[in-house]
């Protein structure tokens, strides 16, 4: 996902074809769901010589090695609660007014704040950034505070309990 994110730094040494490294770097990293790497975000060190690629990466409470049939309950449910998933496996659950922070209580203006949860064959991720669909960017939006990563995962787990799915 494209949202904001800690980076970490992955380099990857210039061999003597430099163009034709870079376009293989990029194979690797333009799988992850919603990247957009392009040749601007790569940056070459002159002095180590070195490719340097940022990559991001997202704080998440997973759920993996789920039954197809698991899967198949968890998307049916997810779809007629929440609606059709965005980007192919996105699903937006609303947060509880009753957990905003202060700042996000003030942010009229980006409310209602969500949490995506991303439903892929044999896994679902609860991603812990706490967002809105108004903005990109704000104050209001960042990881969920200790009360909100506790609702979030209550909110996981009881989809499975209702569904009847061990975890």
């Amino acid at each position: 996902m494209a949202w904001a994110r800690r980076k970490r730094l992955e380099s990857i040494p210039i061999s003597d074809d430099p163009k034709g490294l870079i376009q293989q770097a990029f194979q690797p990293f333009n799988r992850y769901a919603g990247a957009n790497c392009s040749l601007n975000d790569l940056k070459i060190e002159s002095a180590a010589e070195r490719l340097v690629e940022t990559r991001s990466i997202m704080k998440q409470y997973v759920i993996d090695e789920l039954r197809p049939e698991d899967h198949h309950k968890i998307k049916k449910y997810l779809d007629q609660k929440y609606g059709p998933p965005d980007m192919g496996s996105i699903y937006w659950l609303p947060l509880a007014a009753a957990v905003l922070t202060e700042t996000q209580q003030q942010h009229t203006d980006c409310q209602p704040f969500y949490v995506a949860i991303d439903l892929q064959e044999g896994q679902l991720a609860l991603e812990l950034l706490v967002r809105t669909k108004r903005r990109v960017r704000c104050a209001c939006i960042g990881y969920a505070a200790g009360d909100q990563r506790i609702w979030m995962m209550d909110r996981v787990d009881a989809i499975f309990k209702r569904l009847d799915i061990m975890t």
